[in-house]
């Protein structure tokens, strides 16, 4: 398990504790990068941020996030993946032991492919997009640079 500098002191004293009488969970404060973890994970549960729900969404296996109510975006990016049915969602207000064993125990079946249902190349259309923005003809070479040197003198 992932802390992160979000939980609570409490909450994370309480969860090193239990960490420290159980051999196969591990309590880590911090990891720079969630890759390899997530690359050897036969499940994910998460928050709903958009860069855990892109990799979450990129490995495609399954996951449930409990996005935060804080964050109105979190909580309508995990229901519409939910819609999609890309993965499963928790409202905070239900998140306990017994919902994450109830969640974990069910069989997930095979995750449902993300590609060609969701488009994460965003970065790779990302000049496209600004040459339709600044009314480029189609057809024009555009860089990143180029256009992004339009939009700066327009």
């Amino acid at each position: 398990m992932v802390a992160g500098p979000l939980m609570p002191w409490e909450t994370r004293q309480r969860l090193h504790r239990a960490a420290q009488r159980r051999t196969h969970f591990e309590l880590l404060e911090f990891v720079p990068d969630p890759v390899p973890l997530i690359e050897r994970a036969d499940r994910i549960i998460a928050m709903g941020g958009y860069n855990t729900v892109c990799e979450v969404l990129s490995f495609e296996k399954p996951a449930l996030i409990v996005p935060r109510v804080t964050e109105p975006e979190q909580g309508i990016r995990a229901r519409r993946m939910q819609e999609l049915g890309l993965l499963d969602v928790l409202h905070p207000d239900d998140l306990s032991p017994q919902a994450l064993t109830a969640w974990l125990a069910r069989d997930p079946g095979s995750p449902p492919p993300t590609r060609g249902r969701v488009d994460l190349g965003g970065l790779t259309r990302i000049p496209g997009l600004l040459a339709e923005l600044l009314g480029v003809p189609k057809g024009v070479p555009q860089t990143a640079g180029s256009a992004a040197a339009e939009v700066a003198s327009a």
